[in-house]
């Protein structure tokens, strides 16, 4: 039951790949605060929806058709009351496009659960979340901008609102002078700890760790025998080993379960084919999709 005095927060999550979405999904709904209340998995269908979206929306980058940042800008348009948080696996390439857009936050798919936590109920708070790793490029880019000769350009992601680092410790921390604008105070709902922490390590060996990532990005037994050099058959037996360990039923309860407890993130679940090949205007991309 959610604690008295907080409003429940209402998530929509666009995202191309399925598992990514049920993946976000169940990993947010951990904390009774957040609901997922719709998911897309394209652009198109976020905008046609947009006068019936909820607060935050959880934005991918790549996207089939209109990409996400040209989204963002799309649905700002409509809904400028929504707080669009960018979730993607690139650390700084999009940074300065999405700022541009009018994103309200940007969130790295390596993030740990408490952090994406944290990362909506600030969005949610009209504070701006922004993954520690990507400050660095934050304030290069304002740099940029602040040279002499710089052409100035607007800051919808600074303007109006208290911008947050979220750090690998799942703490958040000021990526701004306090002094200057005083201190920023995050929820202090209470939280069932989640993750590494809380559910202790993975109770399966190194290899069975290996095929179930594998199992995340939705390989066949013949195409995981194929990536691991082993028989399907043997693949065959290493899921039933990895079934019978976890108390699950079939491959998506596995892998939902071992991203709830932080054993594997989103983005060891998108396939490494997936980076290869990519158009040059979209070379600084890791791996599709984000």
């Amino acid at each position: 039951m959610m604690a008295r005095g907080y409003k429940m927060i209402r998530v929509f999550a666009v995202d191309d790949h399925p598992l990514v979405r049920e993946g976000v999904k169940d990993l947010l709904e951990l904390d009774p605060r957040i609901r997922v209340v719709g998911e897309a998995g394209s652009a198109e269908e976020a905008i046609a929806r947009a006068s019936s979206l909820p607060e935050v929306v959880l934005m991918d980058i790549q996207l089939p058709g209109i990409d996400g940042i040209e989204a963002t800008r799309r649905l700002l348009v409509e809904r400028p009351d929504l707080k669009i948080i960018i979730l993607s696996s690139f650390e700084g390439e999009y940074l300065h496009d999405a700022i541009k857009a009018g994103a309200k936050g940007y969130i790295l798919k390596s993030a740990s659960q408490a952090r994406l936590v944290e990362a909506v109920m600030l969005a949610a708070q009209g504070e701006i979340p922004l993954d520690s790793k990507l400050t660095g490029s934050l304030f290069q880019r304002l740099s940029e901008l602040a040279a002499p000769g710089a052409v100035s350009e607007p800051k919808p992601f600074l303007e109006g609102s208290a911008q947050r680092g979220i750090e690998s410790n799942g703490h958040s921390s000021p990526t701004r002078l306090e002094a200057v604008v005083g201190p920023v105070t995050s929820s202090t709902a209470p939280q069932t700890p989640v993750g590494p922490a809380a559910h202790g390590p993975a109770p399966l060996s190194k290899r069975e760790m290996e095929l179930l990532r594998e199992l995340g990005r939705g390989r066949s037994n013949k195409e995981i025998g194929d990536v691991l050099f082993i028989t399907a058959q043997t693949v065959k037996n290493h899921v039933t080993s990895i079934l019978r360990k976890l108390d699950v039923d079939d491959r998506t309860q596995a892998v939902l379960k071992a991203l709830r407890c932080g054993w594997i993130s989103l983005e060891e679940t998108i396939p490494e084919e997936a980076t290869q090949e990519l158009p040059d205007s979209a070379s600084a991309f890791r791996w599709a999709g984000r």
